[in-house]
């Protein structure tokens, strides 16, 4: 899934460790936590614009398309409240 705002680079996903970068334009990385922990995934803020993400074993594929799913959804609604205030 693509989606504006973010950027991670899969040729250095090789585990369960996912880190991404945050356009600074729509959030800090910790802002980014913050609005996807009330959307339901938990990650965390790794630097000022990078967010680790790390999956279980528990979680299974189709867990894990959700959260990206949801990580998408934050992503959008965080670009269009800048968007609308700037």
């Amino acid at each position: 899934t693509q989606s504006e705002g973010l950027e991670l680079d899969l040729n250095r996903v090789e585990t369960n460790i996912v880190v991404f970068k945050v356009d600074p334009s729509i959030a800090t990385a910790a802002e980014f936590c913050e609005a996807a922990l009330e959307a339901g995934v938990w990650m965390f803020p790794f630097s000022h614009e990078h967010v680790r993400a790390v999956t279980h074993l528990h979680i299974s594929n189709a867990d894990a398309a959700r959260a990206g799913e949801i990580i998408a959804e934050v992503a959008s609604k965080l670009g269009k409240k800048q968007s609308a205030t700037a």
